[in-house]
Formats: C-alpha cells, structure tokens, sequence
C-alpha cells in the first residue's frame, strides 16, 4: 500500500537530527523525513499552542519554528504542526499512518489538527483481528452504501457508524438501517433482540453475496466509493473506514474476492416474533428466518 520510493527514501535519509522533504504534498504539507523516521508536517493552520505528546506509535509536535528544510530550502519557513510515526515504515500500521495523512493534507480545514492526532491514535490502539466474519459484513455494509449512491442518489458516508463501535444501528439518520451480510442466497440472520426491536425503529438490510475468483475486494468498494467524491473522500468517512479494515486481516481482506447478488429491506415493525418479553430475558440473541416475511423493497446489484 506504501510506494517503495517513499520507503526507501525515509530509510535512506541521513540520520542528523534535520528534516528532508520525501514528498510534498502541498504548498504548506507534506512527508519527511527525520532520523530515520516519517513525519507529517502541516503549517499551524489551528494556532495551536507549543506541545508535545509521545504515544507508543506516534510522536506530536505543534507550533514548530521551521526556517528550512536541508533539501528544499524553498519550502516556507513558519509555525508547523509535526506528528512522527516512531515505528518503521515496515510496520503494519504504516500504510494507515500515510493513507490518512494524505487524505487530512486535502481536507486540512475540516479536522484540527490535534483532534486528527487523537484520531490516529484511537486508530493504532485498535486490535488487529482476522475475522473472516468482520470482512462479509463490512462488504456488505459498503455494497449497501454504493447501491444507495448509485441508484437513490444518496450518501450514507456521514450516517454510518455515527458512534463507532457503539453504534446502535450501522447506519443512524432520517432513516436507520441495520445491515446483515449473508454469504450465501437464503435468508437466516442473526438478530440481536434488543438492537432491532425497540423504539427507534429501523430498516433491516439483508445482503446476499457469495465468494467468487473474479469477483471483487473490499478495497475494491472502497475505490469506486472514493472516485464518487463528497462524503466519501472525507476525512471522518475515512478514519472509519480504516478503523474497520483494521479488524480484519489485510493480507486476507485482499485475497478475499467477493460478488453482492441481492439485497432485501424489512420494515423492523411488522418482524418483531415475540409480543412480550419477560422481564427475567436479557440480551435475547437468536437466529431468524426473514424467507417467508413481507418486504420493502428488493434490488439486484449489477
């Protein structure tokens, strides 16, 4: 995922103390590269005050005096924001660090730069996971997502996981929508009592997919979402999309290749099996057959 150009140059620079540009990617932002290490340097658009915080990853420095850059001494002196990735760019977060610097350098008024910091490290504090099981259903939330682009015109990036992992339904707006993605043509879900039944009524979105050689990635989704430009070239669409991949196996995620056969929506209302649930029930989870139930609304995916 990371160019071997930008590796070999951050390992390949002088390690003295100074910074090296390794790639510019604006005017006032860019990589570079300092005792060996990647750094992110954004102009302290935020006026952020002089600070310094150390994470077992990441490294940040604001309000910075920069007068010159040992091999670009045409890059602007002034006041800059610093977040240093201490580990090597071998490291299996790299790739993450770079992706959302990249994506931040483009949006660089939407997210302060301290809160972006915070964002990062929520994001490397995360396991890492191969959950075959968390791969399906984020495909399936993703195809969810182009068909809703694609066909209503509507972009569901702001409303998916509102809350992160405590989001009561996958995607939270005008309208909720819970998506369960099942790897095969039938029509038995999971359902979590408490989450679908309730007073914030939703619609339940059941995915058939099915794994097939030619068909496509998860990052796949991902770049034709991106290519759509709005909500899904955001930062904050982004930083969750990242945190998802994270729990699962990347190597995994990219042999895994995937084609969406149809959806079915369900109006949560008129599902619900049980009138009453006794008070001594908890946390009621169990497996449901939607085959014979009433519908919403069925699309194929082309």
């Amino acid at each position: 995922m990371i160019e071997r150009g930008l590796i070999g140059e951050v390992e390949a620079s002088p390690c003295d103390g100074k910074l090296y540009l390794i790639s510019k990617l604006s005017d006032l932002s860019g990589f570079f590269a300092e005792n060996h290490k990647l750094a992110y340097i954004v102009r302290n658009f935020d006026h952020l005050p002089s600070e310094s915080i150390e994470t077992e990853y990441l490294s940040l420095k604001t309000n910075i005096s920069i007068r010159s850059i040992e091999n670009a001494p045409s890059f602007p002196a002034g006041l800059y924001n610093i977040i240093i990735f201490k580990r090597e760019m071998s490291d299996i977060n790299a790739p993450y660090f770079v992706k959302l610097c990249m994506i931040h350098s483009d949006n660089v008024l939407e997210l302060n730069f301290k809160e972006f910091f915070y964002s990062l490290i929520s994001l490397f504090q995360l396991p890492v996971e191969q959950s075959f099981k968390n791969a399906i259903g984020l495909y399936g939330e993703l195809k969810f997502m182009q068909y809703m682009w694609q066909y209503n015109g509507k972009d569901l990036s702001s409303d998916w996981h509102r809350d992160g992992s405590n989001s009561l339904f996958d995607f939270a707006g005008k309208t909720n929508y819970e998506v369960k993605t099942v790897l095969s043509e039938g029509l038995l879900v999971r359902i979590k009592h408490s989450q679908i039944f309730n007073s914030h009524n939703c619609v339940l979105v059941v995915i058939n997919c099915e794994k097939y050689d030619n068909g496509e990635t998860i990052f796949d989704v991902v770049d034709w979402l991106a290519k759509q430009g709005g909500g899904f070239c955001s930062l904050d669409f982004n930083i969750k999309i990242q945190k998802e991949v994270k729990r699962i196996s990347i190597s995994e995620s990219e042999a895994l290749h995937l084609s969406a056969m149809k959806g079915i929506m369900f109006d949560s209302q008129i599902l619900n099996p049980f009138n009453k649930i006794p008070d001594e029930i908890s946390d009621l989870t169990y497996i449901y057959d939607l085959s014979e139930k009433e519908y919403l609304d069925k699309f194929i995916f082309t």
